[in-house]
């Protein structure tokens, strides 16, 4: 049921988001976001260590409640995936390279990574846009129909 408590979080937060009003503005460039945004953003990322929580749902959360506006808040979480992404790929790839160079070879990897690359850009380009004229409620809907659908497979 975890997975629909966030659900509803998404929600909660994207409401109370849209109805806040705050003297000060949101913040809308990433060169202003404060080392204090960004160490609790950062912070945040650690909860999704927790089974069922998206990293990218919990950066996203934690940028809009310490005052980023929609899009600065999107761009950062999938900035602060790419170091986390990057060590993981490097220590997998560190631990594979026999396999990996003995299958896809070493241009076979290089195409891969180039090409994952420009279709990431591409998805978060995207995704962007779409968050900023539909925000996360559908993404909260989506999570909490997918958990009762799998909870009632599984009582079944």
């Amino acid at each position: 049921m975890g997975v629909i408590h966030r659900g509803i979080l998404m929600i909660a937060v994207e409401y109370f988001y849209e109805r806040r009003k705050s003297p000060s503005p949101r913040t809308c460039d990433l060169n202003l976001i404060t080392f204090r945004q960004a160490l609790i953003i950062g912070i945040a990322q650690v909860f999704s260590m927790w089974p069922g929580t998206s990293r990218s749902m919990i950066t996203l959360i934690a940028a809009l409640l310490v005052g980023l506006d929609m899009v600065a808040a999107a761009e950062f979480s999938f900035l602060l995936a790419l170091p986390t992404l990057t060590g993981a790929t490097v220590i997998s790839a560190c631990e594979d390279w026999h396999t990996l160079t003995q299958v896809a070879g070493i241009n076979g990897m290089l195409i891969g990574l180039i090409m994952s690359g420009i279709v990431a850009a591409l998805a978060v380009k995207g995704f962007v846009k779409w968050l900023t004229h539909h925000g996360l409620t559908p993404f909260g809907i989506y999570r909490i129909i997918a958990a009762l659908l799998v909870f009632w497979f599984l009582i079944r």
